[in-house]
């Protein structure tokens, strides 16, 4: 049987460095994760350094022996003997960052591990359907791989210059809009295009034209240059059927107009059969996806989306 994945001395060697230095810490502290470390002495010694880390405290080998006697764990993790261990295999600080990372990739490993026995017990649950577990153990797969968050906060002051560069960028350019928008005026005016990470809800009572106007905003949002992509899903609406009305909406934008139904039945003039064509060339080169189920569950929604994002 496959030994578990664990690097001792690479552990030793990170904690060692931070115990010497605090920018060594620092620096491992945007890698690791305390679960990271397969030790669980070793786990606890990383806690504690991040704790007084992040409350400001100095940190050395007298600090520290301080702090884990005040919280009354000193002889529970391994006391002088593991420091003793910890200060020999420190290796120089400036490779701190270089363990760090043999040890994020020996925690990766196992989880991923885990994972695996975590989706293998997903199997043999006869009372699970099966889309639930493809949804399940993708959830584990990416829970398991997720790395550290290394993004920190940023002050005003660091981030005023680019946002003043933006408004400047707006003001003196043509475009007034900073999200994804095209072809409706009016609105890319009040919303300023869609921003990221909002939600835009389309409410209002049957036949409307909500699937007309959410069909249009992909349509048209989708970047022929590749720099946006949109997936549509329909409930309803078949794939076929989505792209008739969107190559009706195409032909108003080379200046002509083939209906909807000429296009379904087939009766199209020799003039309409080239606008046709045309309007699918252009069509085709824009990055919409659309995926049709009328028996879509939320789950598998998020599914898709998760899939598709990756």
């Amino acid at each position: 049987m496959a030994s578990i994945p664990t690097n001792p001395q690479a552990e030793r060697a990170v904690l060692g460095a931070c115990l010497i230095s605090s920018e060594a810490l620092g620096e491992v502290s945007e890698i690791l994760r305390p679960e990271d470390f397969h030790d669980v002495n070793h786990r606890e010694v990383y806690k504690i350094c991040l704790k007084m880390y992040q409350e400001g405290q100095p940190i050395d080998l007298v600090t520290f022996r301080e702090e884990a006697v005040s919280r009354g764990i000193f002889d529970r993790i391994g006391g002088e003997v593991l420091l003793s261990e910890l200060f020999s295999d420190a290796m120089m600080t400036s490779n701190a960052g270089y363990y760090a990372k043999i040890v994020q990739t020996t925690g990766l490993r196992r989880r991923m591990i885990e994972a695996g026995q975590k989706i293998s017990a997903l199997g043999t649950k006869s009372d699970i359907e099966a889309g639930e577990i493809v949804s399940e153990a993708e959830k584990i797969i990416l829970e398991a791989s997720s790395e550290k968050d290394t993004s920190g906060p940023v002050s005003l002051g660091a981030s005023m210059p680019s946002v003043m560069a933006r408004i400047d960028e707006l003001r003196t350019g043509t475009r007034k809009n900073t999200g994804f928008m095209r072809n409706f005026p009016d609105l890319d005016r009040i919303l300023a295009g869609f921003q990221p990470g909002t939600l835009n809800i389309i409410a209002a009572r049957p036949s409307m034209g909500k699937t007309a106007l959410a069909l249009n905003i992909a349509q048209f949002g989708g970047d022929s240059e590749g720099n946006n992509h949109v997936l549509f899903f329909s409930l309803e609406m078949s794939s076929e059927q989505l792209i008739h009305r969107m190559l009706s909406a195409q032909t108003l934008e080379l200046g002509e107009e083939v209906e909807i139904s000429s296009i379904a039945t087939g009766e199209l003039t020799e003039h309409d059969a080239e606008v046709l064509t045309q309007a699918s060339e252009e069509l085709g080169r824009r990055n919409v996806h659309i995926y049709y189920g009328s028996e879509l569950t939320a789950m598998e929604f998020r599914t898709k989306c998760r899939r598709f994002k990756t």
